[in-house]
């Protein structure tokens, strides 16, 4: 009994019963095998919770260490996704990957230094007029307030009154009050100098992993597909594949929706003459990020500008035109083409993933949620096509011999079950090799046994 597994022990109890009619005995050996299988479960769960509990402990133990760690992580992983396909191709063509590596990093530099010299000093000199003109904008903001609660009949005491001067008085008064509360929350977050020398320290240690991780990535890859079981291998290769398409492709998409929603919108805001329409097109383009916020913080700041510093309603609705205009070609072309065919989730997941992660943890959270709930997605998915029989229907053929529709789960549990019947295909010939393999190898040694036989006889 402790040397077969729960179902062969079962088939041995029923044969033996059956052949004896002993009915007591078959219940007896199926009630073992189901408890067999129940206490490999309830090792499997204890054994899950403890690796979770352990791994609590060693981030609450090392959390400082780890954070200070998570940023140049973060920064590589970003390269990496970025820069790989061009390394790839490159390598196709001959090119070893490091000499692809710094091909990248040399272009990529070329680039950024010539976006910056070409739009740094315009967006640095319209950021200071901003900034001067912020005292200007908030009495605007309040006088267009104040006229709109005057005609719902409010008082004059009861109106804002949020003057420059007032205003900055009011923050002198609360940090003096709040000074105790205001230290500590500095004392908690670092002095400035500590967190210019961890951002120092991202921004050094960043480019270089990646520049590493680029070089070696297929020899990385290996590595670690050698330390997996080698009858789980190719099953966590074809997952882990499909998990680091997705990302990429995300994050890659993501990058380039918001250098279009960012570019389109500052030549729209300059088209009508707002001002600092540079300005709004960055916001806009990074807010873009996130999918959903960046042309809605658009549109508000640009109208917010254009009726406070601006020439008035005609501009603000001119600016609310061309943020639509831009959302559009977003929407339904853009991001279907780049974007949605990578993550294949609709968009009710997207803004509840999206509210979910602001509420945990902000804006970093959200700029990751769409892929985690990807992979989530697939994760659960695969583990329902390939261990849960009674979900196997997912993947089952639609009615009538129809195909189904690209992004839909029927069409992901569909190419995950035909990634798996691939792999089992795939382990059956191998095993048929190797058991021809071994029957050529015992032939042999026959073959040599009788000739030395037959040598010993003569």
């Amino acid at each position: 009994m402790f040397l077969t597994s729960g179902a062969d022990w079962a088939s041995i109890c029923a044969l033996f019963a059956a052949r004896r009619g002993y009915v007591d005995t078959v219940r007896r050996c199926v009630l073992e095998s189901h408890n067999d299988r129940l206490v490999r479960w309830l090792q499997r769960v204890w054994l899950a919770i403890g690796a979770a509990v352990l791994l609590l402990a060693v981030w609450w133990v090392l959390r400082d260490a780890i954070a200070l760690a998570v940023p140049p992580i973060a920064i590589a992983a970003v390269l990496l996704y970025l820069l790989n396909p061009a390394v790839t191709t490159l390598h196709r063509f001959g090119v070893p990957r490091p000499v692809g590596t710094l091909i990248a990093y040399l272009t990529g530099g070329v680039v950024l230094w010539g976006a910056l010299a070409l739009v740094g000093p315009l967006l640095l000199g319209q950021a200071r007029d901003l900034v001067d003109e912020l005292p200007r904008i908030f009495v605007a903001i309040q006088n267009s307030v104040n006229t709109q609660l005057t005609r719902f009949g409010v008082s004059e005491s009861s109106l804002l009154q949020l003057d420059t001067e007032a205003f900055g008085g009011t923050i002198q008064d609360w940090l003096t009050t709040n000074r105790d509360q205001v230290l500590q929350l500095l004392r908690g977050a670092g002095s400035v100098v500590t967190w210019v020398v961890h951002l120092a320290l991202a921004l050094t240690l960043g480019p270089i992993l990646a520049f590493y991780a680029l070089s070696d990535l297929p020899r990385m890859s290996s590595g670690v597909g050698r330390l997996l079981p080698p009858d789980r291998r190719d099953e966590v290769v074809e997952v882990g594949g499909r998990i680091s398409r997705i990302v990429g492709s995300y994050f890659r998409g993501q990058m380039l929706v918001a250098a279009f929603v960012g570019t389109a919108t500052a030549i729209g805001m300059a088209a009508i003459g707002l001002p600092f329409w540079a300005v709004v097109g960055i916001v806009t383009g990074l807010f873009n990020l996130v999918p959903l916020v960046g042309p809605t913080a658009g549109a508000v700041f640009g109208v917010l500008l254009a009726l406070t510093v601006g020439t008035g309603p005609q501009q603000a609705v001119l600016a609310l035109i061309i943020m639509l205009a831009v959302q559009q070609v977003d929407n339904h072309v853009f991001t279907p083409l780049i974007v949605s065919r990578s993550v294949q989730i609709h968009p009710i997941t997207v803004i509840l993933a999206l509210v979910v992660a602001g509420s945990l943890g902000g804006i970093p959270m959200m700029f990751i949620a769409i892929p985690t709930v990807a992979v989530l997605k697939l994760v659960v998915l695969h583990v329902a096509v390939t261990r849960l029989p009674s979900m196997s229907h997912l993947a089952a053929d639609l009615d009538g011999g129809a195909q189904a529709g690209r992004g839909t789960v029927a069409r992901l549990a569909q190419d995950l079950r035909a990634a798996m019947e691939r792999r089992l295909a795939a382990a059956e010939a191998s095993s048929v090799i190797n058991r021809r393999k071994d029957d050529d190898d015992e032939d042999d040694d026959d073959q040599e046994l009788g000739l030395e036989v037959g040598a010993g006889s003569r």
